[in-house]
């Protein structure tokens, strides 16, 4: 399973207590925060993820970016629904490209058959149809109108408990560039919970903001951040690179 998979390892700290870590580039500290949340440190993903609730869909718009010219810089980003044990994960890698697009449920895995350019927009989604034990992952090309889907059986009894939004990198070969870098942007994030209430980043569920350090812990160098959620109920965000520190 990809370390895509958000995990709630390091200290768990508000988001006002985050802003002290010595590594925080200084433009993120420029920007408020939403709302106070608790704040994951990881060692591969950064983004946000919603908890507390059961969950039965996830999906998010994302733009293909170019790749970026140091090759370590140039991991996926996606959505998952998770359980804790049992993951179902939609990831896009960057710059596109036939092999570019997979799913993984940890009991069927696969491929997507389209090949988006860099620069096309993707609808990425998770459905988890409980009534058919079944996880069904969509992909939607809006720049070419291209469509796939793909039902996945799962055991029956699987309930959520997590979904994702999150890029991620390999810390052990991302290389730090000399001006801060957006690598992903994240559009129209919207999550429901199994008895049908709608929400976005920020709730009305539980949200942890993942950011990723160099050892996982609020004192590391940071790799890869979110920025604040903004728009439409905080249905966007982007993730970022800090910029090489002076």
């Amino acid at each position: 399973m990809n370390r895509f998979i958000a995990r709630t390892v390091g200290a768990v700290v508000t988001a006002g207590a985050a802003a002290t870590a010595l590594s925080m580039p200084a433009d993120a500290a420029a920007q408020p925060a939403r709302r106070a949340m608790p704040v994951v440190y990881d060692q591969s993903s950064a983004g946000y993820v919603s908890s507390g609730w059961r969950f039965r869909f996830v999906a998010a718009t994302l733009k293909v970016p170019a790749p970026q010219a140091i090759t370590g810089d140039n991991g996926p980003a996606g959505v998952s629904l998770s359980d804790g044990t049992h993951p179902a994960v939609l990831l896009i890698q960057t710059g596109g490209g036939a092999g570019s697009i997979t799913y993984d449920s940890g009991l069927g895995h696969g491929t997507v058959p389209l090949a988006p350019r860099a620069g096309n927009i993707l609808r990425v989604s998770i459905y988890r149809d409980q009534a058919a034990d079944r996880d069904v992952f969509a992909v939607t090309n809006t720049s070419t109108g291209r469509t796939w889907t793909a039902p996945v059986a799962t055991p029956a009894g699987i309930v959520y408990r997590q979904a994702s939004a999150t890029a991620s990198l390999d810390n052990a070969t991302a290389g730090a560039p000399l001006d801060a870098v957006r690598l992903w942007s994240f559009r129209s994030v919207r999550v429901t919970s199994y008895s049908g209430i709608r929400g976005t980043v920020t709730g009305p569920w539980l949200t942890t903001e993942l950011i990723d350090t160099l050892d996982g812990t609020s004192h590391g160098q940071w790799v890869l951040f979110p920025r604040p959620p903004w728009g439409n109920s905080d249905q966007n965000f982007t993730v970022w690179m800090p910029e090489f520190p002076h």
